[in-house]
C-alpha cells in the first residue's frame, strides 16, 4: 500500500499497517536492529544509523512506547558515536547493544555495552581492554546472541582478541563482562570471512548456530554455517558438506531461526546448499542435511535478511528481505510462512 513507514512500522496479524503505532516523522536513517522489550509493556528498542527520531535527537538507539512515541524514561543523551547493528535483552530488562561505535553519551566504550533500563551504562558490565584487531583498526561487533541459560552472551564480529587473549571472530562473555573461559573457539573463524548472525539452538543443548560469509571454523571447512557446541568446539554431527554458494558475488547467511527439533531455518544471499539449488532460504535438519521430505522448497527471487518466529506459534514465522516474490506470490519484502514453507495467506503485507 501507500502508507508511510518512516524507518519502522508495526503490522497487524493480517499484514495491514497498525495505525496505533505512530512514529511520526520516524528515523532519518536506516534501522538495523529491533528488540521487543521483555517487560510486557509492548515497548521496542531500535538501533541503527539514525541520529533523530520523531525530529528529536537520538543517535543510533531509541526505546519506543507501544504507541510509537519515544520512551522518555530511557535516555540515551548524546547517544552512540557510530552505528548499532545488534541487540540482545537480559532477563532483568537491561539491553546489550553492539555495533561499530566508539562512544556512548560522550564516554569512550567498547563495541558492546550493557545499558540499564533508564539508558545509563551498566557499570557492573566491565570489559577490561575489550576487543581489538592486530591491524590497529577499530573492532566491529556484528552479532550478539543470548543471554544463554547461564546468563552469558555470545559475541561475533571483526576482532581477533578479547581482553588481550585470542578471540578470532567469536567469544562468550559473562554477565560481569569477563570472558567465559569454558568456551574455547580455538582458531575460530580466522581470516575466512565475517560472521553476520548468531542464534542459540532451541533444543536445550546450549549449542550456537553461526552464519555468515566465512569458509572455515577451527580450520574445518564449513561454508556459511556452523553449529558450535557449548564448549566452543565444532558440532561434528552437523555437517554442511560443500555449504552455501551464490551464482554472482559472495554468498552470505544473514538470518537463522532454530526449531525445537534441532533443525534450523536459514536465510541470506545464496543459490545453492550442498550443491542443490535453493532460493536464498532453506530448512536444514539437525544433521546438516536439507529437510526436503517435509519442507516445501520454493525460492525467493532475492535475498532474505531476517527471520522471526510469530509469538505463540512455534512453526509460523516472518521472513523479511530484498525479495518481491515467493512461490509465485507478490510479497513486497515481507511474508509469513507456516512450518512446511507454504505462505500464510492470512498475512498480506501489500495492503
Amino acid at each position: 500500500g501507500s502508507d508511510p513507514a518512516r524507518g519502522m512500522a508495526r503490522l497487524n496479524h493480517d499484514g495491514s499497517l497498525d495505525a496505533a503505532f505512530d512514529i511520526g516523522s520516524g528515523m532519518d536513517a536506516p534501522v538495523w536492529a529491533i528488540a521487543p522489550a521483555i517487560d510486557g509493556s509492548g515497548d521496542v528498542y531500535a538501533g541503527g544509523e539514525f541520529t533523530t527520531v520523531r525530529g528529536q535527537p537520538s543517535k543510533a538507539l531509541v526505546r519506543l512506547n507501544a504507541d510509537g512515541s519515544i520512551d522518555t524514561g530511557f535516555q540515551v543523551g548524546e547517544g552512540f558515536r557510530g552505528v548499532v547493528t545488534a541487540m540482545a535483552l537480559a532477563d532483568d530488562g537491561d539491553v546489550y547493544v553492539g555495533g561499530y561505535f566508539s562512544h556512548y553519551r560522550g564516554e569512550p566504550v567498547q563495541p558492546v555495552v550493557r545499558l540499564n533500563a533508564d539508558g545509563t551504562l551498566d557499570r557492573g558490565f566491565s570489559l577490561g581492554s575489550g576487543w581489538s584487531l592486530a591491524s590497529g583498526q577499530a573492532p566491529v561487533v556484528d552479532a550478539i546472541a543470548g543471554p544463554d541459560r547461564n546468563g552469558h552472551i555470545i559475541v561475533a564480529g571483526d576482532f581477533d582478541t578479547f581482553r588481550a587473549a585470542p578471540a578470532p571472530g567469536i567469544v562468550r562473555v559473562r554477565a560481569d563482562g569477563a570472558r567465559d573461559t569454558s568456551f574455547n573457539a580455538g582458531s575460530g573463524f580466522g581470516s575466512g570471512g565475517p560472521v553476520w548472525t548468531l542464534a542459540l539452538a532451541a533444543d536445550g543443548s546450549g549449542d550456537i548456530y553461526a552464519g555468515g560469509s566465512f569458509s572455515t571454523y577451527r580450520q574445518a571447512s564449513t561454508k556459511g554455517l556452523v553449529r558450535i557446541n557449548a564448549d566452543g568446539s565444532r558440532d561434528t554431527g552437523f555437517e554442511v558438506g560443500s555449504g552455501f554458494a551464490a551464482n554472482e558475488g559472495g554468498m552470505a547467511v544473514w538470518a537463522l531461526l532454530p526449531r525445537v527439533d534441532g533443525s534450523v531455518d536459514v536465510g541470506g544471499y545464496f543459490h545453492s546448499y550442498r550443491g542443490a539449488e535453493v532460493g536464498h532460504f532453506v530448512h536444514i535438519r539437525h544433521d546438516g542435511a536439507r529437510l526436503d521430505a517435509d519442507f516445501v522448497r520454493r525460492p525467493f527471487n532475492d535475498s532474505v535478511s531476517s527471520l522471526v518466529r510469530m509469538p505463540g506459534r512455534q512453526n509460523t514465522f516472518y521472513v523479511g528481505g530484498y525479495f518481491t516474490r515467493y512461490d509465485g506470490t507478490d510479497t513486497r519484502r515481507l511474508v509469513r510462512l507456516v512450518g512446511d514453507g507454504s505462505v500464510d495467506h492470512a498475512f498480506v503485507a501489500t495492503r
